[in-house]
């Protein structure tokens, strides 16, 4: 995965945790501890998303066509970020 493919995906979900965290914080009767969790899942999140996306990418084209990739995905992605990352984080530690 090369730089500018990894800055793209991270401002892509940084701009979406942002967003939810605007509407989250300032809609719901949230506490300070309950506003900090979500920001700081929202961060990590933001980290591991571009690896995720490239992880379900090679995924995807390997067992579907590429149109598939194109509807939807992206939900995905977000959904298995912080899992996957850690998993993608701790093997990559452990081969080196």
């Amino acid at each position: 995965m090369g730089k500018i493919k990894y800055i793209t995906n991270l401002i892509t979900c940084v701009c979406f945790y942002t967003l939810v965290c605007i509407v989250v914080i300032y809609n719901a009767d949230l506490t300070l501890s309950e506003s900090s969790i979500l920001i700081v899942y929202g961060v990590v999140s933001s980290v591991f998303f571009p690896f995720v996306v490239n992880w379900v990418e090679a995924m995807t084209t390997r067992m579907t066509e590429l149109t598939f990739w194109n509807n939807g995905v992206f939900t995905l992605c977000l959904v298995l970020s912080i899992p996957v990352g850690v998993v993608l984080f701790v093997r990559q530690i452990i081969k080196r």
